[in-house]
């Protein structure tokens, strides 16, 4: 029960706006949560490379509803990959296949991440898929693993 409430709550943006616009939720969630902005991300980034631990960065969101959310976020881990080659960060990024539009078309996905993936590739870094919610897992993974193999796209296993 709790961890379908859970599960529920995190889709809701209007929870989310709540818990980033008050006070006490949102220093419980900078824990998890490096920044809302791509600043915040590099700085706490740095901060743990400096403390000698590498950063996995994510651009949180998933299960887009239009192709021109699915590519807003293909180009924001695009500017996470420069940025992550512009500071130098021992660094490496996180995404969702929702988030880059498989629940609308799978050819369209594909391209999305085909397009992160080589420029992970042309910085020597590598993009991480990370599984979606439980009832769409089998078709990330179904979708990750035609990828499976590229020296840049890790999978969980």
């Amino acid at each position: 029960m709790l961890r379908s409430t859970l599960l529920k709550l995190s889709e809701s943006k209007s929870f989310a706006n709540w818990v980033t616009s008050n006070g006490t939720t949102r220093r419980m969630a900078r824990r998890f949560v490096a920044g809302e902005k791509l600043d915040e991300a590099v700085a706490a980034a740095r901060e743990c490379n400096n403390a000698g631990m590498f950063v996995s960065l994510d651009y949180l969101g998933e299960n887009v509803a239009t192709t021109s959310d699915a590519q807003h976020s293909r180009d924001a881990y695009l500017e996470v990959f420069e940025r992550i080659a512009q500071e130098g960060l021992h660094a490496n990024v996180s995404g969702k296949l929702t988030q880059l539009g498989l629940d609308i078309n799978i050819e369209f996905c594909e391209g999305l991440v085909r397009s992160i993936v080589e420029r992970a590739a042309g910085f020597d870094n590598f993009l991480r898929i990370d599984m979606d919610h439980r009832t769409r897992q089998t078709r990330s993974r179904t979708q990750s693993r035609r990828r499976h193999g590229h020296p840049v796209l890790s999978l969980p296993q």
